[in-house]
């Protein structure tokens, strides 16, 4: 996302949880991670599911996944820490930076320059507290298009 686009977010962010609409019309927003239940199954509620009917906490996507992960692998035996934050501090492009620190960036903001800023997610987890959201800006590796089942990579092309 760009500087603007994460301004936006922060903006939309604030005035949900002031005016307390959304997740945060509940008190269900914690820093404390829900348990991973590997259990549980997202499936199109009916025409007549009710929002919020759910019960308990949510965790932040990008932690869950990283639950998920740590879950599948350690059913994989892969032999890597039981801990979640200790499993996150051994992956090495597993990078975030504070929001504040971020949107201050001099020059780019992505690429190998910029990367060299971002710190390893684990750095920003205390015991069991996690961000819910809006003070991190994670650090995603580039991406590139590739012909089908191939690496070839895709630099133009023409309709």
């Amino acid at each position: 996302m760009s500087k603007p686009e994460i301004q936006a977010v922060l903006a939309d962010h604030r005035a949900a949880k002031q005016d307390k609409r959304g997740l945060f019309s509940q008190n269900i927003v914690t820093t404390k991670l829900a348990p991973f239940d590997d259990q549980r199954r997202e499936r199109k509620g009916p025409i007549s599911f009710k929002p919020f009917s759910d019960k308990g906490r949510v965790n932040f996507p990008k932690f869950f996944r990283r639950q998920a992960e740590l879950h599948v692998r350690i059913a994989n035996g892969d032999g890597i820490p039981a801990d979640l934050r200790a499993f996150i501090k051994t992956k090495k492009d597993d990078l975030a930076l504070g929001t504040t620190d971020f949107l201050n960036l001099k020059g780019p903001t992505t690429g190998t320059k910029a990367k060299a800023k971002f710190e390893n997610v684990a750095a920003f987890l205390g015991g069991n507290k996690y961000p819910t959201g809006p003070e991190l800006v994670f650090f995603e590796n580039d991406s590139r298009l590739v012909k089908a089942g191939t690496t070839t990579s895709i630099n133009s092309w023409s309709p």
